[in-house]
């Protein structure tokens, strides 16, 4: 009797034990550890290939979303779509200024190569019946009178600096179109950057 009494009672403990393991739960967390991020990159690499050398243009992107950590960041915010902040527009004699930058930063004359580009497009324009993309947007890029003139009033330090900047650029431009000879004019620049995207064309 006993030992039947004995087995009675394990087993209610197994079957009280397996009933509380199948109704128990686990804990699931909403929020994150500091400094949790999700992340989404992706890019696009294009091949061109030139005379005796191949370029590839690579675009990167990257989105990056702060996880929330506490109860507060799950508020909805508003966000201002139309606001000034958000309007990006840069201006042509800015977008020299950063090109020369970077091309000084890997040891070439910054301004000077920005220069020869100007007048060698103005010298040689793009064969409009065959061009590429790329060749339009070279084209574009380095033809400053599309948007700028020499007759721009401006007062501050700055914008008297880009004043003279924009001189010089139009005035290479002008060069370009009336005397060529830009290597010899802008012989600081020891690279020609429209060869690199471009390829020319005998007609």
């Amino acid at each position: 009797m006993k030992k039947n009494t004995f087995i009675a009672v394990c087993f209610c403990l197994l079957v009280v034990t397996h009933s509380d393991h199948q109704i128990s739960r686990r804990s699931f967390y909403l929020f994150f550890p500091p400094s949790a991020v999700l992340q989404f990159t992706y890019g696009l690499s294009v091949p061109f290939v030139l005379p005796r050398r191949s370029i590839n243009i690579t675009w990167a992107f990257q989105a990056q979303y702060n996880l929330p950590r506490n109860n507060t960041l799950l508020q909805p915010s508003t966000i201002a779509v139309r606001s000034n902040s958000l309007n990006f527009d840069l201006p042509r004699v800015t977008f020299y200024e950063y090109l020369s930058r970077i091309l000084d930063s890997i040891g070439l004359n910054g301004k000077h190569c920005v220069y020869r580009s100007i007048c060698e497009i103005a010298e040689i324009p793009m064969y409009k019946k065959d061009e590429s993309t790329l060749e339009k947007i070279v084209e574009f890029l380095f033809t400053p009178s599309l948007d700028l003139t020499h007759k721009e009033e401006l007062n501050s330090t700055v914008e008297q600096y880009q004043s003279g900047f924009t001189k010089k650029i139009l005035r290479a431009e002008e060069r370009g179109k009336s005397e060529g000879k830009c290597d010899e004019k802008y012989s600081k620049c020891i690279i020609s950057l429209v060869d690199l995207m471009t390829v020319l064309y005998v007609t």
